[in-house]
């Protein structure tokens, strides 16, 4: 699909250069045209055109549910189906995910006063959680308080209460995962209050290191809770509470303490302009609504579920690897509808700006040329967690190797302990690595890519596109198949792909460091490589 995309693009390109040379021109100006309306035409149709032809000459087995679209759109929107739906996880989630943008409007335009938005968020996040989680909100609660504990308590000589409640937070989390089988919406609230917590014990202890340098806070609002009470409002208040993304106690209060957002009327550029960047409450919804789209018909005619039948086992190997990156797409605009309505939520409270990315920047995803980039844009929010809280903890002096593994380690452990987030993760860990690895590789061999052709720069680039797309679809179908025996199956009947190639990059460097002669860093040019 990807492929087809991209040719058909390239075609219409060539068209435009009066033919010629078609491929070599259409990739040497590729980057700079991309954004021309006649390549996105030629984008969509080529889209549209393959997606045919793949259902006309590959066609999946009849299934009992299979029929027209629309008998399928009606017979989901009956109450025998909508019903059970609503009452389920997924359409909890759902309605939390929606309801939050006229919650976050409300907070914002009717009550002014920080100290009844804290009061009013708290309350209605514990009404919330009594509702959704049931009785293992005890669990959670139980998290919240040994953590205040031993955050407000006066420690023990010697002693880094801060680091130690940080590691009290993720051993309970652990705990809890095994032994209380905490899950649906009580899972996806404990993710938030994990990161929140732990935000809390860093951010205290920062704070205290800056006191002991004489560095103090000028901005008027609390960086970091000074009470019990702060510490429960953070951790309960019902923005974002299910759903994310995650913000920062800062973050939380400098948006509780806002003026420049509780005016009554809205902004023209905080509703559909997208002015400097600007994204609306109003225009993060409709993305929102488009993928959760795109996700019904994405598995309507090419679902996850698919994979796991013997068809797909038996098609030929190009076909097979074409429908199963096809395929895992389905899982992406999922997240992608989540965390849109999530960030319509946060804009519509005023704990973003408008133009703010706080979970998913879709264009720079989906066009990243390394899995370093894709993973930088995906769960943008987590992303940052991982970077200020994980990675910047480890000392400098230890290889930058383990600050990856640590970094995607953590990340696995925080979904949850099934065996396939580990492999998922950790060979997502490894696709960085190897990446990292194929520049260094490509720089010792033939020097720095500057120093190419416009050309080659872009054929390289396009590669590099290609194999991120590739790799990471992969780690999607790790990420969504997740039972271990479905995973396998599908994975054996790719060769290992997604595993086996970034052992054997990251080989190679490792042969062509002991065998190349080391080369000087810079181009000829003068240019950095």
């Amino acid at each position: 699909w990807d492929l087809g995309f991209v040719l058909e693009g390239l075609f219409a390109f060539g068209k435009q250069r009066n033919g010629g040379r078609l491929v070599a021109a259409s990739v040497t100006y590729l980057p700079r045209y991309f954004h021309s309306s006649r390549v996105r035409k030629g984008l969509l149709s080529g889209s549209v055109y393959i997606g045919g032809e793949i259902r006309k000459n590959i066609r999946r087995p009849k299934m009992a549910d299979d029929g027209s679209l629309w008998e399928a759109v009606s017979e989901f929107l009956s109450w025998e189906k909508l019903g059970p739906l609503i009452r389920s996880d997924n359409g909890s989630y759902a309605i939390i995910l929606v309801g939050g943008i006229p919650l976050g409007l409300f907070v914002r335009k009717v009550l002014f006063s920080p100290q009844s938005r804290r009061i009013f968020c708290l309350l209605l996040g514990l009404l919330a959680a009594i509702f959704f989680v049931g009785q293992n909100l005890v669990y959670l609660i139980t998290m919240i308080i040994v953590v205040n504990g031993m955050l407000l308590l006066k420690p023990l000589p010697g002693m880094n209460n801060h680091f130690w409640a940080a590691v009290f937070v993720w051993v309970f989390l652990i705990y809890t995962r095994i032994a209380c089988n905490i899950s649906g919406l009580g899972n996806g609230m404990q993710l938030i209050l994990t990161l929140r917590l732990t935000s809390i014990c860093w951010d205290m202890y920062d704070e205290e290191e800056r006191q002991r340098q004489g560095v103090k806070n000028t901005d008027g609002v609390p960086g970091v809770p000074r009470s019990s009470y702060d510490i429960w409002c953070y951790s309960l208040g019902i923005l974002g509470l299910f759903t994310g993304p995650f913000f920062t106690y800062d973050e939380w209060m400098s948006s509780i303490h806002s003026t420049h957002m509780s005016k009554g009327r809205w902004h023209k550029d905080e509703r559909f302009s997208r002015k400097e960047g600007g994204e609306g409450w109003v225009w993060k919804a409709v993305q929102g609504v488009f993928f959760v789209a795109m996700f019904g018909i994405w598995n309507k005619f090419l679902p996850l579920s698919s994979l796991k039948t013997d068809w797909f086992l038996e098609l030929p190997f190009p076909l097979r690897m074409a429908y199963f990156v096809a395929a895992t797409y389905n899982a992406r605009f999922r997240f992608y509808f989540a965390w849109k309505m999530a960030e319509a939520a946060c804009v519509a409270a005023g704990i973003a700006r408008p133009f703010d990315v706080l979970t998913i920047d879709v264009f720079l995803l989906e066009t990243a040329i390394s899995p370093a980039i894709f993973t930088k844009h995906w769960n943008v929010t987590v992303v940052r967690f991982l970077d200020c809280y994980v990675r910047r903890r480890i000392p400098p002096q230890i290889p930058r190797g383990f600050h990856v593994w640590m970094v995607f380690l953590t990340s696995a452990v925080w979904h949850g302990v099934e065996p396939m987030y580990y492999v998922a993760f950790l060979n997502g860990a490894l696709w960085v690595l190897a990446s990292s690895s194929v520049a260094k590789m490509y720089n010792m061999l033939f020097g720095p890519l500057a120093d190419r052709s416009p050309a080659v720069q872009s054929a390289l680039l396009f590669a590099a596109y290609l194999a991120t797309v590739v790799e990471m679809n992969f780690g999607g179908g790790l990420f969504s198949l997740l039972k271990f025996e479905d995973t396998l199956r599908v994975i054996s009947s790719l060769y290992f792909y997604g595993i086996i190639a970034p052992l054997v990059c990251i080989i190679a460097h490792q042969v062509c460091k002991a065998v190349v002669p080391r080369k000087s860093p810079r181009s000829s040019s003068g240019k950095a490589s």
